[in-house]
């Protein structure tokens, strides 16, 4: 599976990554929870400090923006359900690829069980990295409520 966020960088990003031979082979997804956070007033703008960033809290949102912790909830749904659709296909090996920007990347870091899930800012990944997730390793964070945020599969754009 190809996972991407709705971003045209990110779309773009994977045309450029993924041999043409894979892309046309591979199952392939748009999803826009894996779309960068939402800063808002903020968004677009050059790099700031943010005291609340720098402090870990989850909670702060920029004007007109999301908090961390909506957005963790948001791309947590994305991850729960890859799992939950490579358990049901039985193939082995099981693997997707997903295509994010670095805020996302970060949520999805905190998933390992080597990062604290309060440590979210702490993690600095590179444009262009790359983390591998088995799920032997994942633990979700306790603010993680599978009921709230199951995830609608039309809102997933096959590509």
């Amino acid at each position: 599976f190809i996972l991407c966020s709705t971003l045209q960088r990110t779309i773009e990003t994977m045309e450029l990554s993924v041999p043409k031979q894979i892309q046309q082979t591979a199952r392939k997804a748009l999803d826009p929870r894996l779309n960068e956070v939402n800063l808002g007033v903020l968004q677009g703008r050059r790099r700031i400090r943010m005291p609340q960033f720098e402090q870990g809290d989850l909670d702060f949102a920029p004007e007109k923006g999301e908090s961390y912790r909506d957005a963790a909830r948001r791309v947590l749904s994305v991850i729960v359900d890859i799992f939950d659709l490579l358990a049901e296909t039985g193939d082995t090996p099981r693997n997707a690829v997903i295509f994010c920007h670095a805020g996302v990347l970060r949520i999805i870091a905190t998933l390992s069980s080597s990062v604290n899930s309060n440590e979210i800012f702490k993690t600095n990944p590179a444009n262009g990295e790359c983390l591998a997730l088995p799920a032997s390793q994942v633990r979700l964070p306790t603010y993680w409520d599978r009921t709230n945020d199951r995830h609608d599969t039309n809102e997933c754009y096959s590509i």
